[in-house]
């Protein structure tokens, strides 16, 4: 096998983890993670995977508009790898952040489950695969109870229980949660004006409804 380098991009850290990626690879695979810093926690991720006579150098994508920088990443708890469809291809279990910093303050968004699959010399977005679906239903269950009880930017969590619900083919049950959300008002006692972070703008189910994924 060849020797092959894998040179990281700059920033505050860099984890390096071997193995291998499928449980019939020959030799083992290397993950370089390279993290940015700042709050958005921002990563590229480069693989040496190996073929027949050499090492092929992937950077992990997720979708066209990334440019193989993924956010949302924990690099220190971030999961090797692994079969989660069935399909035969290491995934990568990331976080969804379409939510980043939409219709809420970026600390009160919620990132339900986004799986990214490994496939040949590119990253294929899976999440809405049906073997995923345990995922999400988990997701919710935490979501839903973060909406129905949060105090403050209850909307992040919302939005979160929303999208889950729409990959599980619940969304219309969820709306009819998230409405009576919105029907509640202030969700604190107040004797004269309601601050805005104690209650869900009337205008959030529109806003929500076209940043939905599809049902798994």
């Amino acid at each position: 096998m060849e020797p092959v380098t894998m040179q990281g991009e700059p920033g505050v850290a860099a984890f390096v983890g071997m193995g291998k990626l499928t449980s019939d690879a020959a030799y083992p695979s290397l993950i370089l993670v390279s993290e940015n810093g700042g709050s958005a926690g921002c990563v590229q991720i480069d693989l040496a995977w190996p073929q027949v006579t050499r090492y092929q150098r992937v950077r992990l994508s997720a979708g066209k508009d990334d440019h193989g920088t993924l956010c949302e990443v924990d690099p220190s708890r971030l999961a090797w790898p692994r079969d989660l469809t069935g399909h035969g291809h290491p995934e990568f279990q990331l976080l969804d952040t379409r939510f980043y910093c939409r219709l809420t303050s970026c600390a009160g968004s919620w990132y339900p489950p986004r799986t990214i699959a490994l496939d040949g010399q590119k990253g294929i977005d899976v999440s809405s695969d049906s073997m995923l679906k345990p995922l999400y239903r988990a997701d919710m269950v935490r979501a839903r109870h973060a909406c129905e009880n949060a105090k403050i930017k209850a909307q992040g969590a919302c939005a979160g229980y929303a999208a889950d619900a729409a990959r599980v083919g619940q969304l219309p049950q969820a709306w009819r949660v998230i409405h009576a959300q919105v029907q509640r008002g202030c969700r604190v006692e107040f004797s004269d004006v309601c601050p805005d972070v104690n209650q869900i703008p009337t205008s959030f189910p529109a806003e929500l409804a076209p940043l939905l994924p599809t049902a798994g």
